[in-house]
C-alpha cells in the first residue's frame, strides 16, 4: 500500500487534520544530538553524552503511514496504527539538565472548523 509521510516543523506550525488520515497529538520533551558522537573504542561517559545534546518541547502528530487505512489487512493496521505523521520542534533548551521535567510547557492549540 502506498505510505504518506509529513516532515519536520518548526515551533508554531500549523498542521491540518484535513492533510492526515487519522490524527492524535502527542506533547512531549524530546532530545536531540547537536553533534555527532563518533564510535569510540572507550565508551563515553554520562556527561560526555548529556554536553552533545540539547532537549526541546515538541509535539508529535500521529497518523498512520498508510493512504486508505481502512483497506490495509488487520496485521498492517496493528503494526501501522498510529505511527509517526509530522513533528513540530519546539525552541532548544540548552540548559535543560537544570530543569524539572515537569516543569517544560508545551502548547498545543487545537482550532476547528468554524471557529474564530
Amino acid at each position: 500500500m502506498p505510505c504518506s509521510w509529513n516532515p519536520e516543523r518548526s515551533s508554531g506550525a500549523a498542521v491540518s487534520a484535513a492533510d492526515m488520515n487519522r490524527l492524535g497529538i502527542e506533547a512531549e520533551v524530546a532530545f536531540r544530538f547537536e553533534h555527532k558522537v563518533i564510535p569510540r573504542e572507550r565508551p563515553y561517559n554520562e556527561y560526555e553524552i548529556e554536553a552533545a545534546i540539547t532537549a526541546l518541547p515538541a509535539i508529535e502528530t500521529l497518523d498512520t503511514r498508510q493512504v486508505d487505512f481502512e483497506a490495509v489487512p488487520v496485521l498492517d493496521k496493528a503494526t501501522d496504527f498510529l505511527s509517526n505523521g509530522s513533528f513540530v520542534a519546539g525552541t532548544q533548551i540548552r540548559e535543560w539538565r537544570a530543569l524539572d521535567p515537569e516543569d517544560i510547557r508545551i502548547r498545543v492549540a487545537v482550532k476547528r472548523e468554524g471557529d474564530v
